[in-house]
């Protein structure tokens, strides 16, 4: 039995409807995977950036990302993902565009040496 047949069972179709003792059960029979989501879920925590930081970081990349110099859709990203020990330490902290930052996805690369090509003017080919 795993998990989405667990809450069928239970008449739930959302895991945040569930009442506490269920998740107790549920952690007491599957002790491995509940150790591994709360390990995730404390990583995760821990690579949250504050409005403050993403600011600063934002501002000290010059307001650009810094794989292509889109300046839209800017995201501050780990260099090294939490998830494999990263911090959220400035100097483990880069400013990528959306689309560059899900290539990256959660490879550790570091681009802020690099200098990035002049954006696109809309309208050029």
């Amino acid at each position: 039995m795993n998990w989405r047949d667990d809450l069928a069972a239970a008449g739930v179709h959302h895991a945040g409807a569930l009442p506490e003792e269920w998740w107790d059960r549920w952690e007491a029979r599957n002790a491995d995977q509940a150790e591994r989501a709360r390990d995730f879920r404390t990583k995760m925590v821990r690579g949250a950036i504050d409005l403050v930081t993403w600011c600063r970081i934002k501002s000290r990349d010059g307001h650009a990302c810094l794989k292509c110099g889109a300046t839209q859709e800017l995201q501050v990203d780990h260099v090294k993902a939490v998830f494999y020990g990263g911090t959220s330490a400035d100097d483990n902290l880069q400013t990528l565009c959306k689309s560059c930052n899900t290539e990256k996805w959660t490879r550790t690369e570091d681009i802020r040496g690099r200098r990035y090509p002049a954006p696109r003017e809309r309208g050029e080919g």
